[in-house]
């Protein structure tokens, strides 16, 4: 089986090395946000929930083109990963990252329940369908940044894709919330974490979970003959 984690001295620092370079490209390419956060505090945010959803909207093409990268990383860690993250964020600009624009989109019209529960108090009763809706959409948003960097499929193939790995695999969604956990810790004694590895970290630790998975599915798809193009569908 292949190894995934390095166990010797010269790997890990390559590896570190590696997470450290790809997590300033992903910061980089999504300076707006990172910009507005500074300048803003993360505090004041949510005022300006409409700025937030814009900048915002760097996230997708750079995540897909991080999840992409590390992946090569994980299985060819001799590939030049840095010239295909370009590759890669230039490429994610298609109609299939519209479910991660949704999220967005979902995030930020979910951004005005104060506002509504102002105006009718009555919808406080809701306020746990919000939190739901919340939490189903960020555990969602790494499952399908990983199905639209890996496997090319129409967005209804990727939207049905990521509800089945949602619903099949648990361990995802609590590691992303560790992670979170994790990071919140992390950031809040060591905030140079997030320019050095916390998001290239997650990322590597995303998929090496679920690496056997996803060559499985990668291998099988490429077998298939007469069938949609990596089509998890087909697995199931």
């Amino acid at each position: 089986m292949k190894k995934i984690f390095p166990n010797d001295l010269h790997s890990i620092t390559q590896l570190f090395i590696r997470l450290i370079l790809l997590n300033v490209l992903f910061l980089l390419f999504i300076s707006p946000l990172v910009l507005f956060v500074s300048l803003i505090g993360i505090a004041q945010i949510d005022h300006y929930p409409f700025l937030l959803f814009l900048v915002s909207l760097t996230v997708p093409a750079a995540a897909v083109a991080l999840f992409r990268s590390m992946f090569t990383l994980i299985d060819q860690p001799d590939e030049a990963i840095y010239k295909l993250f370009f590759r890669s964020y230039k490429q994610a600009f298609t109609k299939e990252i519209s479910p991660l624009l949704m999220i967005h989109l979902l995030l930020f019209l979910l951004s005005f329940d104060g506002l509504l529960y102002s105006v009718f108090p009555s919808l406080t009763l809701l306020s746990p369908l919000y939190f739901i809706l919340r939490f189903i959409s960020l555990t969602l948003y790494p499952i399908y940044c990983l199905e639209i960097a890996l496997f090319k499929n129409p967005v209804p193939v990727i939207a049905k894709n990521g509800l089945i790995l949602f619903f099949s695999k648990p361990f995802l969604i609590l590691l992303t919330v560790l992670y979170f956990l994790f990071a919140l810790l992390i950031l809040s004694e060591l905030p140079a974490a997030l320019l050095l590895f916390t998001f290239s970290l997650f990322c590597y630790l995303y998929i090496s979970f679920d690496y056997i998975s996803l060559t499985d599915r990668i291998a099988k798809s490429n077998s298939q003959k007469g069938t949609e193009k990596n089509d998890f569908s087909t697995n199931i």
